[in-house]
C-alpha cells in the first residue's frame, strides 16, 4: 500500500508548465519532503525551483534550522534566484518530519491537512480577494483590474509569485506564507496542489472525496477522476497525498546526519 503518490497531468492546456517534488524518504528517516510548483507564462521558473528545492532545503536543515525555517529560507533563495526570469511560479510546500508539520506557500497552490475527515488549509492564498494582498499590492503603487494585478499590458492573479520578472514593482512579492503544526494521531490525509485543483473543489469536496481510500494511490486517482473527468478541469493539474492514517511516530531529537 501507497503511503506516498503523485499525478502531474496537462489537462486541457496547451502545455504542461507544472513541476513538483515529492521525496518520501528525505534525509533517510522517514521524514516526507513535497512540493508544488504551478508555472504560468511559460515552464523555466517552475522547472527551476523544482531542481534546487531538496537541495536547499536539505542544506538549511543540515545548518540547524527547523522545518518551518528551512521551508522559508528555501523559497525565499529561489525567488532571489529566479528575480529576473520572464515566467513565474507559484509555490506550496510541506515538510513532514517525526512530530511536526511544516508548509508554506507564494501564491495560491495549496497545502491541506485531513484530520478526522475535517479538512485543515495550513497556507494561505495570495490573491486580490484577500483583503490584505488587496491593500499590500495598493500600497505598493500597483495596479488591480478584477482578479488581476496588471503590469503594463499584462495581469497576473496570484499576488505573489516566484520569477515574474516585472510584477515586483507592482507589489507581487516572492516571501513566504508558512505555519508549522504538531502531529497528531488524527491526521489522516496530507495533500498539496496547484490551483487545478482547488478552483475546482473546495477543502471539504477534497476530504469527502480521499476519505475511505485504500491508500495515497488511490486518494490522487480519485482526486485526478474528479477534477478532469468528472468537473472538467481545464487547467494543469498536480496533486502530491500523503497517507497519514498508520505512520505517527513519536521520535524526537535527531539531528538531519544522525545514523
Amino acid at each position: 500500500m501507497s503511503r506516498t503518490a503523485s499525478i502531474s497531468e496537462q489537462g486541457r492546456r496547451r502545455s504542461m508548465e507544472d513541476a513538483h517534488v515529492l521525496l518520501p524518504d528525505f534525509g533517510a528517516f522517514g521524514w516526507v519532503l513535497g512540493a508544488v510548483f504551478d508555472g504560468h507564462r511559460g515552464s523555466r521558473a517552475a522547472a527551476y525551483a523544482a531542481g534546487r528545492f531538496p537541495q536547499l532545503v536539505h542544506q538549511t536543515l543540515d545548518s540547524g534550522q527547523d522545518g518551518g525555517n528551512a521551508l522559508v529560507f528555501t523559497l525565499e533563495h529561489l525567488g532571489q534566484d529566479l528575480l529576473t526570469e520572464p515566467s513565474g511560479s507559484t509555490a506550496a510546500a510541506f515538510l513532514l518530519q517525526d512530530k511536526e508539520l511544516a508548509a508554506a506557500n507564494v501564491g495560491d497552490a495549496r497545502v491541506v491537512l485531513i484530520q478526522d475527515t475535517t479538512p485543515r488549509q495550513l497556507t494561505r492564498d495570495h490573491r486580490v480577494d484577500d483583503p490584505d494582498e488587496r491593500r499590500r499590492i495598493l500600497e505598493a503603487g500597483g495596479i488591480i483590474e478584477g482578479r488581476y494585478v496588471m503590469h503594463g499590458l499584462s495581469g497576473l492573479e496570484p499576488t505573489r509569485s516566484l520569477g515574474d520578472a516585472g510584477f515586483h514593482e507592482a507589489g507581487v512579492t516572492f516571501s513566504p506564507f508558512v505555519q508549522s503544526v504538531a502531529r497528531t494521531p488524527e491526521d489522516e490525509w496530507l495533500i498539496a496542489a496547484c490551483d487545478g485543483l482547488f478552483d475546482f473543489m473546495s477543502n471539504q469536496d477534497v476530504a469527502e472525496v480521499v476519505q475511505g481510500a485504500a491508500d495515497a494511490d488511490e486518494a490522487v486517482e480519485r482526486l485526478r477522476h474528479e477534477v478532469l473527468d468528472i468537473r472538467q478541469g481545464t487547467d494543469n493539474l498536480t496533486v502530491l497525498v500523503v497517507d497519514l492514517r498508520h505512520s505517527f511516530w513519536t521520535m524526537s531529537g535527531r539531528s538531519l546526519n544522525a545514523s
